[in-house]
């Protein structure tokens, strides 16, 4: 009775695993205070891949559970449209089956090989998972909430977002190879030991950076509807009353100035060039163009502190259900002071397509209007941090329905205001600047490329391993 109770239990193992461990990974999206369990939620999850799934079905069964039980929590959180839910939950749930039977394949592997396989694995899925199907770009990516914690992250300057999967991800298989092998215990802690003394010098160094300058900058936003009669309580007062405070460049939020038709958008780039000469600040301006044009789309204008149209952008990056036609990417650097500020609209900064091409210019500045919804404005704006420490660049967002924000280069938030909680307002700060261009900007994802290779080259000697042992 004891053995068969046992053996009900040894069944149960993937399932019991991919249930914790999903929740483990989903945690912070609940609680903040949670984040630390992503620290060891891997590891019960490949110990049970590795010593008691007996064929690939039991992986996949392991990998259906983890799936499930980090996505279904997800979707509740972030409260999406119910079409949206189901392509998200079959997505992820695919996407986890897969990582499951992959490292189940990996099975053969010397202990510690392994553990880098397993991660080339996981950081291979999750670049697809961002590109693939991107809904959400790196926001869709578990590592999303380290942001809380910028000093622990700086190192994304050099191997962007998928470097804190790198370094989770192969701690937690080390650990796991200590766990299950004995014998390679010294040499997996050598290994952790060497990880976390990489990416604390990188941290250390770039935390503490020097910026080569700072700037005083403005995000005007607000969680109330617009009407004709609201402009001059929404950015008149809030413009002249930053600029007094000394302000030189003032973000607007995403379509702040609502739909416009060519003879409307006349008048109001009129008034907005007397607005910004008359206070002296660089405008960036949200709006977008009435149906009746041949072409509708969710753009921006940077007016300068003389009065004059320096820049426009058009949204590249459209959320599912925008009926806008979207950019071509075209950026737009706009000379500020002695410095470069590029643009981006909301969703666009979700993504690494268009900061890093910015970055290569040696933008100092991003300039980001927003519109967000309640159930996600935390989630893009941590976010957001990474395209600044991964860019080395000052970020400011003005946004509706959501938190403005002005922020560091190293991710840290100097200030922000939470409409929905503080109403209509604007905030001003100092933030640092860099002229700047990090290894990430240059090099891209070097670091999914330097695993590809690795997962290459292990299969290959694991074949020959095997011939040889023959």
């Amino acid at each position: 009775m004891a053995q068969k109770t046992e053996s009900n239990i040894a069944e149960r193992y993937p399932m019991i695993a991919g249930l914790f461990c999903g929740l483990f990974l989903f945690a912070p999206h609940w609680k903040d205070v949670l984040l630390p369990l992503q620290l060891i939620a891997f590891v019960p999850f490949f110990w049970v891949l590795d010593t008691k799934c007996k064929d690939i079905k039991k992986a996949a069964v392991a990998g259906l559970f983890f799936g499930l039980y980090y996505t279904i929590p997800l979707i509740m959180v972030v409260q999406l449209p119910l079409v949206i839910c189901s392509i998200f939950t079959s997505y992820f749930v695919v996407l986890w089956v897969l990582i499951a039977t992959a490292i189940y394949s990996l099975k053969k592997h010397p202990i510690l090989l392994k553990a880098f396989a397993i991660t080339s694995v996981i950081v291979i899925f999750e670049y697809i998972n961002m590109t693939l199907v991107p809904m959400w770009g790196t926001a869709q990516l578990f590592t999303l909430h380290w942001s809380l914690f910028p000093w622990a992250v700086q190192f994304v300057a050099v191997t962007g977002t998928l470097g804190i999967t790198f370094v989770l991800v192969l701690i937690q298989a080390l650990t796991a190879a200590i766990i299950t092998d004995s014998k390679s215990r010294v040499k997996a802690g050598v290994f952790i030991a060497l990880i976390l003394l990489i990416a604390l010098c990188t941290n250390v160094y770039y935390w503490n950076k020097k910026p080569d300058g700072t700037i005083r900058v403005a995000a005007i936003g607000w969680a109330s509807p617009r009407s004709s009669d609201s402009h001059k309580e929404l950015y008149e007062i809030p413009i002249k009353e930053a600029a007094s405070k000394g302000a030189k460049l003032i973000v607007t939020p995403e379509y702040g100035l609502g739909r416009t038709t060519i003879t409307e958008r006349k008048i109001l780039f009129e008034k907005f060039k007397s607005i910004a000469k008359e206070n002296k600040v660089m405008l960036v301006l949200g709006y977008g163009n009435s149906s009746q044009e041949q072409k509708r789309q969710n753009k921006l204008v940077v007016i300068n502190n003389e009065g004059k149209i320096v820049g426009k952008y058009t949204k590249t990056h459209l959320t599912f259900g925008e009926k806008f036609i979207a950019g071509n990417g075209e950026l737009a650097v706009v000379d500020f002071a002695d410095i470069k500020l590029g643009t981006l609209i909301c969703h666009d900064d979700n993504y690494t397509d268009l900061s890093r091409p910015y970055g290569l210019k040696e933008t100092s500045l991003l300039a980001v209007p927003t519109n967000d919804w309640s159930s996600v404005k935390k989630l893009h704006l941590r976010n957001t941090l990474y395209r600044a420490m991964e860019g080395r660049s000052g970020l400011i967002r003005g946004s509706s329905y959501g938190i403005s924000a002005i922020i560091s280069p190293n991710g840290k938030i100097a200030k922000s205001m939470d409409h929905f909680k503080e109403g209509s307002g604007y905030i001003v700060a100092d933030i640092p600047f860099e002229r700047t261009t990090t290894l990430y900007h240059i090099f891209g994802e070097w670091l999914l490329i330097l695993c590809c290779l690795f997962l290459a080259v292990s299969f290959i000697y694991l074949k020959q391993f095997q011939r040889q042992h023959a």
